[in-house]
């Protein structure tokens, strides 16, 4: 026995059923706009120009890409605040000291 392939009416109906039923999943562009400044998906790169101490993948980026351990970028934040430039040059410093 074959199996027929339903007509493309009712393919229709239902993917219209289908939609309206997740209408309601989709957040509205209010909720949107109230994310959490870490959203991957907002590529406005206000915060690229600091290094957060409490997200351990931008300290260990950062120590890996200024060859120190995470230990001393965690110091180094402490000492100097967050301003990426300012990290950069005393890790810069803390290696030449060595």
């Amino acid at each position: 026995m074959k199996v027929r392939a339903p007509p493309a009416s009712m393919m229709i109906r239902r993917a219209a059923a289908t939609k309206s039923r997740f209408r309601h999943c989709h957040r509205s562009e209010a909720h949107q706009e109230n994310d959490r400044a870490d959203d991957k998906n907002k590529r406005d790169f206000r915060d690229r120009n600091r290094v957060s101490a409490d997200e351990d993948y931008e300290v260990e980026y950062f120590a890996r890409e200024n060859a120190v351990t995470i230990e001393q970028v965690r110091e180094l934040i402490k000492a100097n605040g967050n301003d990426r430039e300012a990290l950069i040059e005393a890790a810069r410093v803390l290696r030449e000291r060595k």
